[in-house]
């Protein structure tokens, strides 16, 4: 699947390329942050020592700034974003996850955005459903 990135993704991604020494494979923002996805084995670069690299991109991008280690699979993009996630289910294009009460109140809203956009883009998955563990 080829994506389509706009001119400014291509900016920002060639500014995060260009600070950290490290390729992403997409960008995303939303809702005044950027979201950075790398390959795990560049996590480390892409971080900095106690977080230096991303207090570095913040300041130049004047916003918050997330790395999320990258997944060719859907499972594995799933976990990227949301470690705690206790059972997938996919069905008709759509993916649902079951979490915990306590692990869904401490999943942000504005992240749950983004990974529904990051499922559409790269594995054409139209709904998550976010339920709770039984």
């Amino acid at each position: 699947m080829t994506l389509k990135l706009s001119t400014q993704d291509i900016r920002l991604m060639a500014t995060f390329e260009h600070v950290t020494g490290v390729p992403a494979h997409d960008c995303l923002v939303k809702d005044g942050s950027i979201y950075f996805f790398v390959d795990q084995h560049n996590m480390p670069a892409a971080i900095g020592k106690g977080g230096s690299v991303i207090s570095k991109l913040r300041s130049i991008f004047g916003k918050r700034v997330r790395i999320i280690e990258w997944h060719d699979d859907l499972e594995g993009m799933l976990r990227a974003f949301i470690p705690q996630i206790k059972q997938i289910n996919t069905d008709n294009g759509g993916v649902t996850i079951a979490l915990s009460p306590q692990d869904r109140a401490e999943v942000s809203g504005k992240d749950i955005k983004v990974l529904r956009e990051a499922l559409k883009r790269h594995f054409k998955i139209k709904d998550l459903k976010i339920c709770h563990h039984m």
